[in-house]
């Protein structure tokens, strides 16, 4: 098809053709000049145009034709043809009008889907919950939208499933498949659930997120679709999918109006879900009301089943509220039954009273809580004890509650125990002990000069906390919360002797100070007066408990001297029995015989040494002190050991591997330092592998200021996992096939200990066992 301007002649034949012609083919413009319209369109005249263009011709009448024309390529244009007869024969003007065409169709297009827009919000204004909306709006999509078919579908996060929950357009034998399925991890659902956006496509067949749909739009013939995301508050919660039969279906214009359709369709279920919200909150407020009626009734019974005075003002001192308590106590002192919302600074009260209130309030309005002793002599005497709290809303503190407490009874109480001759401060205050009364409900009614003197020397210097008035049960309660083990046994002593449930009650506590430690004795006994009261003594036991603690070191400086004698004099006596014995033996030759009696010379002289050193240990006070101790020789040791154990180390073919060479000397006690190596040196050969000779190697080692020890041994070694806390228990025992006591590593770690040193052992069963002695500030050379 031509467009531009044409004239043709009466035999049919181009006489002009202007240059915005689109020729056919390959034909150039001058070659088209002369040309017939047949030759250049075979069969044109068999066309509906051509019958236009000859009635035209004949008639000489102006014709007006609409015309699709199909190109050789299958494309597809729309061209208006305006004919007009002129002298030499028809004058054609050809105009392109797809465009116009085209934006016809949009136009009506888009009227329907305004249609299906329109159809859908008068629903949603009408309908009363989300199954009459859903329904509607599938069967208003086909309707009005010319849609294939639509559906809204729910989305079951805990199955990972799709249920669909109205739908139009779907054949019934298909709709079973779609009710309640399991969606694509990678489909347009997954896809539009997971990201809030909606999914389009216009071409369905070459769509990879449609795998699984492809088969069912193959048979009814839908090429486009659209997944539209619902949501409630923001969260997704499903999807309305329109489905068409055209491709490319699906325009921007076309996409952004349906997304509205489902914002609308989202913000009506938002509504239902208010509405619904809305009646529980109803009900909700209907049972918050009755709620707050009981909990205003319950609270008025509280503070009003009360002796106390309450009430609580404003940040002018205004009251607010105040217990009827309160308002008996106040109205005939100002002379005004109507004292709410009134000013609390009134007349009736003495200036300097007013004047102390006033400072109370602007410390509480000043966010501190604290408690105030007042005392007032009109109308009539009266002693009370008076605490501030802020009132808070949000970070602002908006007002003040106070709540008087009545403790007039116990002054007088106090005035009646200082007039009796029992609790005469001469008598309580010339006792060492820290004495304090209390009465039935723990507050403090007397205390001695003793208390108020350790109660001023550990952090309450004013007996702000352990004064008189103030509760002692209060401070029992505090120092549990605080962790402190016997507070609440404290607690239910007094309240069992205060019951008469026991005579009395004693307890021995710690009491420690950052500078000292401190131990102390209470005893709790009833008081011998009117009224249910008990007297409190804590005496300090500090001395009695080192006085214990020193005897209990002295015992077992005690043991250490008994296990040295009963143990340490059995080597080299044993030594010189094995002697006696080989001596008596008929088989030895008499130099053997002399030479055993020059070891048992050697082992006598040994004893006799070890039973010198002992005289001295019983010389040793308990403190080991520097000057007590010597500089002892390991080799010299090691010397000792050879004499005292020669026969059991030859027997046993055991061999000493020994190297002094980095420290060869260190300050200690020698018989202490003799027994250890013993001990770990029978050990060793003692608790032997049954097929291998013993090992024993003894190192010495600087470590900084400290001398270290290492004896390592290949013997049987322990289990440390299931051993390492019994090792160097009293009578522990753990190679019950060899004959032994259980107290050498006992002894080992005791000893060590008293020479300010600690022990390690590291060992595997079976492989050996190293022991580290380390010994600090031992001026090793």
């Amino acid at each position: 098809m031509l467009e531009g301007v044409q004239l043709i002649d009466f035999n049919w034949r181009y006489l002009y053709v202007n240059h915005r012609v689109e020729l056919q083919g390959k034909t150039t413009r001058k070659q088209l000049l002369g040309k017939t319209m047949m030759d250049e369109y075979p069969g044109f005249q068999h066309t509906k145009i051509f019958k236009v263009l000859k009635r035209c011709m004949e008639e000489r009448k102006p014709q007006q034709y609409i015309n699709q024309f199909e190109y050789p390529d299958q494309s597809k244009r729309w061209f208006q043809l305006s004919i007009e007869p002129v002298e030499e024969g028809i004058f054609i003007l050809s105009v392109d009008i797809t465009a116009l065409k085209e934006a016809e169709e949009k136009t009506t297009k888009a009227l329907c889907l305004y249609a299906f827009v329109s159809q859908v919000n008068k629903k949603i204004i009408r309908a009363k919950n989300e199954a009459v909306l859903f329904r509607h709006a599938c069967k208003l999509a086909l309707k009005f939208g010319k849609f294939k078919m639509a559906w809204i579908a729910m989305f079951d996060n805990s199955n990972k499933k799709i249920i669909t929950l109205e739908h139009c357009g779907m054949p019934k034998e298909e709709d079973v498949e779609f009710i309640d399925a399991l969606y694509q991890m990678q489909g347009p659902e997954a896809y539009v659930l997971k990201t809030g956006q909606y999914y389009f496509c216009n071409n369905i067949p070459h769509d990879s997120k449609f795998q699984n749909w492809k088969p069912f739009s193959a048979r009814f013939g839908i090429q486009s679709g659209l997944v539209l995301p619902i949501k409630i508050a923001g969260k997704m919660v499903g999807t309305f999918n329109l489905y068409a039969q055209e491709l490319n279906f699906y325009q921007q214009e076309k996409i952004n109006l349906l997304v509205d359709v489902a914002a609308d369709i989202s913000f009506a279920l938002e509504n239902f879900e208010k509405a619904k919200n809305e009646k529980k909150a109803n009900a909700l407020i209907v049972e918050n009301k009755k709620q707050h009626e009981y909990d205003t009734n319950n609270l008025k019974a509280l503070i009003n089943n009360t002796k106390d005075l309450m009430w609580s003002v404003d940040r002018d001192f205004k009251l607010i509220t105040s217990n009827k308590k309160f308002n008996d106590f106040i109205e005939p002192i100002v002379c005004n039954k109507r004292i709410k919302a009134n000013h609390v600074f009134l007349k009736g009260f003495p200036p300097e009273q007013l004047l102390r209130y006033q400072n109370f309030f602007t410390r509480a309005l000043g966010g501190e809580v604290f408690t105030e002793m007042e005392h007032t002599k009109t109308p009539k005497e009266i002693w009370s004890q008076v605490s501030f709290f802020p009132i808070h809303k949000g970070e602002n503190i908006i007002g003040i509650a106070c709540h008087l407490h009545n403790i007039t009874r116990l002054k007088k109480a106090e005035r009646e125990l200082e007039k009796s001759e029992i609790f005469n401060r001469a008598v309580l205050n010339s006792l060492k002990s820290n004495i304090v009364v209390i009465d039935a409900t723990g507050d403090i009614v007397a205390v001695n000069n003793g208390w108020k003197d350790f109660a001023m020397q550990n952090g309450d210097p004013l007996l702000q906390q352990t004064g008189i008035g103030c509760n002692y049960f209060n401070v029992c309660n505090k120092a549990a919360v605080a962790g402190v083990a016997v507070a609440t046994e404290v607690l239910q002593g007094i309240k069992n002797v205060m019951a008469e449930k026991e005579h009395f009650f004693y307890l021995e506590y710690p009491c420690h100070s950052p500078k000292e430690q401190r131990w102390f004795a209470m005893r709790v006994t009833k008081f011998e007066i009117e009224g249910q009261m008990v007297v409190i003594s804590h005496q300090d036991i500090t001395e009695r408990i080192k006085i214990s603690n020193d005897l209990i070191k002295h015992n077992q400086a005690l043991q250490q001297f008994t296990y040295i004698i009963s143990h340490n004099l059995r080597a080299p006596v044993a030594n010189i029995i094995g002697l006696v014995n080989a001596i008596h033996s008929k088989e030895i030759s008499m130099e053997d015989e002399h030479k055993m009696i020059a070891h048992l010379l050697t082992s006598a002289k040994k004893l006799d040494e070890i039973i010198k050193d002992l005289n001295q240990i019983l010389q040793v006070k308990q403190d080991i002190s520097i000057g007590q101790k010597e500089k002892i020789s390991f080799a010299d040791i090691m010397v000792d050991i050879q004499i005292s154990m020669g026969t059991l180390i030859e027997k046993e073919e055991a061999l000493l591997v020994v190297n002094f060479s980095e420290v060869q000397e260190m300050l200690s006690i020698k018989s202490y330092l003799f027994s250890i190596f013993l001990n770990l040196i029978t050990n060793s050969i003692k608790y032997r592998l049954s097929n291998i000779k013993p090992i024993i190697q003894i190192t010495s080692k600087k470590m900084g200021h400290s001398i270290a020890l290492v004896f390592t041994d290949n013997g049987l070694g322990f289990n440390l996992e299931k051993q390492k806390d019994q090792i160097f228990g009293l009578y522990k025992r753990f190679h019950l096939h060899t004959e032994g006591r259980g107290m050498g590593l006992y002894m080992v770690k005791t000893q060590v200990e008293m020479l300010g040193g600690k022990v390690y052992v590291e060992s595997r069963l079976n492989q050996g066992a190293t022991f580290t002695l380390e010994f600090e500030n031992a001026q090793h050379t």
